[in-house]
């Protein structure tokens, strides 16, 4: 026996429900605790309606021009009138860190909406990317720490009068 079902929504009453409408917001890149890349973004149902949500993503502009996708994104369930929910898309674990131009195309029914971001994945599980600044500012740091401690005991030594062995 096969079913086939179709969903209504009636509203009754004067006036109407506000039309339905969806807001795509904060899209951002992490890794999973497996190290699987993942693009996640945060849906606002901001319309009267329930909304069924489907989508992909397109990666382009990566390294070296690389592209990628479509990814399917992975709503969770229906998003009622007034909710968040995130959805998630996982990408091949042998995607390279980026930077990559992140394009995000979601539709519900007739309505479409599409984000746009530059991501870069971190580079461990759980972690954030770290800046190649900050690991050169640090060395110089260090650098700088290990001459000021010869020259102290350079200025020890000349001072209390004891001979610099030669090399």
């Amino acid at each position: 026996v096969n079913r086939v079902g179709v969903r209504m929504y009636v509203s009754i009453g004067s006036g109407g429900a506000p039309a339905p409408d969806f807001e795509i917001r904060s899209l951002s890149a992490r890794r999973s605790a497996g190290g699987q890349p993942v693009v996640t973004a945060e849906i606002d149902n901001s319309g009267g309606d329930p909304l069924a949500i489907s989508g992909h993503l397109i990666l382009s502009d990566g390294p070296g021009g690389l592209g990628a996708g479509p990814f399917p994104a992975l709503p969770g369930a229906v998003l009622e009138p007034g909710s968040s929910e995130p959805v998630t898309v996982s990408l091949e674990k042998g995607l390279p860190a980026g930077p990559w131009r992140a394009d995000l195309r979601l539709t519900s029914g007739l309505l479409q909406r599409s984000a746009e971001a530059t991501i870069t994945f971190p580079s461990q599980a759980g972690g954030t990317s770290v800046s190649r600044w900050l690991i050169l500012a640090i060395i110089l740091l260090l650098a700088l720490l290990a001459a000021c401690l010869v020259a102290l005991v350079i200025f020890r030594r000349r001072k209390t009068g004891a001979a610099i062995p030669d090399a």
